[in-house]
């Protein structure tokens, strides 16, 4: 396999298997980490007054470091298909499908959760730790 590059598509081959009694209709569902995931939680947390209204003074010191949390959690790897739907998957069978990604900031990347969704049942389950992916930075950003 080629190694990972920033801004440039790469692959990820993820395998299912079915081993269930019965006929199973999935679609994997990767959720992009965004900046405003980050953002809203900062604003939930702002610093509030006695009077349960938001003091929109900060010390330099927290504003610096709830900066840097969000920051830490905007998207550096972006996946291109969000929802994959599976062709039906008849018991005890597997299944292959190809998952383009792109990253936009070199080095190790997490992917952290992937759902599966049942389209029949409607039940989700949630994978979570699901890959790792070192991306070279050949330009030095």
């Amino acid at each position: 396999a080629s190694p990972a590059s920033l801004r440039k598509i790469f692959t990820v081959q993820a395998f299912v298997v079915n081993r269930s009694s019965r006929t199973r209709r999935l679609t994997l569902v990767v959720p992009n980490k965004t900046k405003a995931d980050g953002v809203s939680e900062w604003l939930s947390k702002s610093q509030k007054g006695g009077d349960g209204k938001i003091d929109v003074h900060m010390d330099d010191d927290e504003f610096l470091r709830r900066y840097e949390d969000v920051e830490k959690r905007e998207a550096s790897i972006v996946c291109l298909e969000n929802n994959v739907e599976l062709s039906p998957l008849p018991p005890n069978s597997c299944q292959a499908v190809n998952i383009h990604f792109i990253a936009v900031k070199g080095h190790m990347h997490r992917v952290e959760r992937v759902q599966v969704y049942d389209r029949d049942s409607r039940h989700k389950m949630e994978v979570v730790n699901v890959l790792e992916v070192y991306v070279e930075d050949k330009g030095g950003s």
